[in-house]
């Protein structure tokens, strides 16, 4: 049975740095953190479909493979060798994990670094195929994650959606930790800490997971691999192979109009409060004012956004195939 040998698993909401810490983890140089394939994500869900050992398993993992946008250094295999390399596996997760072996063996690596979305949905199922796994908890301002999330092309809807998402996960993220506390190795920093002194953050998660820290995480625009890559693949990661530099905190003031951070603020209230961010435009929760700023906010909420369609056809076809895909697999039907 394939099992990944203390994999650090990443534990983070979309738009809050969680290519950035990937890249800069890629670096290191006994870790491999590839583009994200949301394989664990996909198949936790449908695994219970098939038999052990099916093939026809074997062939969707491959074909949910070859649709992720980020890149591997084992993408120029076939998929007869990719089938070949999971033969011994009986299950889905050990599936996978074969997958990840076989591209720490080609990096000449010794531990995988996971990014997936909404991690803490599919724990029992990633550490079926892991020894010892390790988890990292980034956590970004949830005003800053929200406008990012309403300007980046690919993802729907916008503040209302990124405030909501922001919470579950949050929520998520916090119980996986508690259920965590004392089994496992955890580093938690907040992405405001990550880019204000890059090394000192580094150090103390690195210390925190029992590894040794590398300078060079913080070349990784150079160091690594999958970073120049990626950032060529799409523009929404464009940002991924330049060096990190500080972001002004209070950024979504420029950005976000007072009733959009009343929301957020009202809305992720208390979560805030538990990571240390301040907040000065909060209402009752509760209240009738609140309930109409949520109902006005989401009658002028973006489903698709215009930029979307200014994408490369190339890197739309991308993103939509992966989506299709993901959709085909998932089905309850």
């Amino acid at each position: 049975m394939s099992r990944l040998d203390a994999p650090i698993f990443l534990l983070c909401s979309e738009r809050s740095g969680s290519n950035l810490i990937t890249k800069m983890f890629d670096a290191h140089p006994s870790i491999a953190a590839p583009g994200t394939s949301h394989l664990f994500r996909t198949f936790s869900q449908i695994s219970w479909r098939y038999e052990a050992g099916d093939r026809t398993l074997k062939e969707d993992i491959v074909r949910a493979f070859r649709n992720k946008v980020g890149s591997w250094q084992i993408d120029d295999q076939s998929d007869r060798e990719l089938l070949a390399l999971m033969a011994g596996a009986p299950h889905a997760a050990e599936m996978i994990a074969a997958l990840m072996e076989a591209e720490l063996s080609r990096e000449g690596k010794t531990a995988f670094f996971v990014k997936e979305n909404f991690v803490y949905q599919f724990i029992p199922f990633a550490e079926a195929a892991a020894k010892n796994p390790r988890y990292i908890f980034l956590v970004r301002d949830p005003r800053n994650m929200a406008a990012s999330w309403q300007e980046a092309a690919v993802l729907r809807g916008g503040i209302v959606r990124a405030a909501r998402r922001w919470v579950d996960d949050q929520m998520g993220f916090l119980r996986t930790c508690s259920w965590m506390s004392g089994r496992r190795k955890i580093a938690r920093l907040t992405y405001e800490s990550l880019v204000a002194d890059p090394s000192a953050a580094l150090a103390q998660a690195c210390e925190d997971l029992d590894l040794d820290y590398d300078s060079a995480m913080l070349d990784f625009a150079n160091k690594s691999r999958s970073a120049a890559m990626d950032a060529q693949r799409s523009s929404v990661w464009k940002n991924i192979a330049k060096p990190v530099f500080a972001n002004d905190p209070n950024k979504f003031a420029s950005v976000l109009n007072d009733d959009q951070i009343t929301y957020i603020e009202t809305l992720c209230g208390p979560l805030m409060t538990e990571f240390g961010y301040e907040t000065s435009k909060r209402i009752d929760k509760d209240s009738s004012e609140f309930q109409q700023l949520e109902t006005d906010l989401e009658q002028v909420e973006p489903w698709t956004k215009s930029a979307y369609d200014d994408l490369p056809l190339e890197e739309r076809r991308k993103f939509e195939a992966w989506s299709a895909n993901f959709a085909e697999l998932t089905k309850l039907t």
